[in-house]
């Protein structure tokens, strides 16, 4: 990985929500060059990623575990769950982070998504509010939590803000160990990101393949086996092995929905604006949301060629695929 701005308040971020032992035997973790860490942003498909990834690697079998931190370890929270990050099951191993890219382990490859920022708070606000987090109570609405700077302005709970997060992955984007995709072309046609992922860490997959992925990786399907995503395993597991500090912020909550919720006000989509040109397009990175997006595509395009297989033409659903998105100049 290409070097990127580091950050020291994000390698000495303190989540009250783990143990300070299970943090540092994490960040004492050294991953094997084959493997893959997901190390998105809060809210932005962290659990769909890792859920893609194991079907690829099982090929495309029906999930055979109880949890899926079981067979793709969260790297700060394994000690709490007594999991050993060393004995993590599958080729490539996948794991879970939410460090930013400046702080994550070094020596493996990369999985991040860009998410729209307004949908990323929205998610962001639900979650917490179904967890029960005081944060919610603080601010009754996503509008007003575009404000609070330890779980969005400036932390995000994990040492960076969502700017931090998207700039970082805008300077990686191009870089051979790190993979960026967009949240929204994912949800239009996971289909045709498929033979792109299955590249990038290094799984032969033919058309079966893909197709039973992308068939068991809706959300009708992933609905069905909620109980593998939703931390009620966690839950039972962290008052079972009493390491955890605050094992009730664990308490089972829903990863996936099927509707959508209201946007923001138009206050609060200023405000992100706001952040976005402080904390992205004032360190010379790209000037909107929307732009990003285009360059993490074009960077797709001239990376992968004819495996890159998307337009935002593309009708949802199905393999075929016979046009690349066009690089734009």
């Amino acid at each position: 990985m290409q070097s990127v701005l580091g950050s020291e308040r994000s390698k000495l971020y303190a989540n009250p929500s783990f143990s300070e032992e299970s943090i540092q035997r994490g960040r004492a973790f050294q991953p094997q060059s084959s493997d893959i860490i997901v190390a998105t942003a809060p809210k932005t498909g962290t659990t769909w990623l890792q859920w893609i990834l194991v079907l690829l690697r099982s090929g495309g079998g029906d999930p055979d575990f109880e949890d899926i931190y079981q067979v793709s370890p969260w790297i700060d929270f394994a000690w709490d769950l007594d999991l050993a990050l060393e004995m993590a099951p599958g080729i490539p191993r996948v794991y879970k982070s939410h460090e930013r890219l400046a702080a994550v382990q070094r020596g493996c490859k990369y999985i991040v998504t860009v998410r729209q920022p307004g949908k990323t708070v929205g998610s962001w606000w639900r979650f917490l509010a179904a967890k029960g987090a005081p944060v919610t109570q603080l601010h009754r609405s996503p509008s007003s939590m575009v404000y609070n700077e330890e779980y969005w302005a400036r932390n995000m709970r994990f040492g960076a803000s969502l700017m931090e997060y998207y700039l970082e992955y805008w300077q990686c984007r191009q870089c051979e160990d790190v993979l960026v995709l967009c949240f929204e072309d994912l949800q239009k046609d996971l289909a045709a990101h498929l033979p792109v992922i299955a590249a990038f860490v290094g799984i032969e997959a033919d058309e079966e393949l893909l197709r039973l992925v992308a068939s068991k990786s809706s959300k009708e399907f992933m609905m069905l086996h909620e109980s593998k995503i939703d931390e009620s395993w966690t839950h039972r597991q962290v008052h079972r092995v009493q390491r955890n500090p605050n094992p009730d912020s664990w308490s089972p909550a829903s990863r996936v929905t099927l509707g959508c919720n209201a946007g923001l006000d138009a206050t609060a989509e200023a405000a992100l604006q706001e952040q976005w040109v402080a904390g992205v397009t004032a360190a010379g990175g790209p000037a909107s949301y929307p732009e990003l997006v285009t360059d993490v595509r074009t960077s797709l395009a001239e990376r992968f060629g004819v495996l890159y297989q998307f337009t935002d033409e593309t009708p949802k659903g199905g393999l075929a695929r016979t046009v690349s998105y066009e690089v734009r100049q």
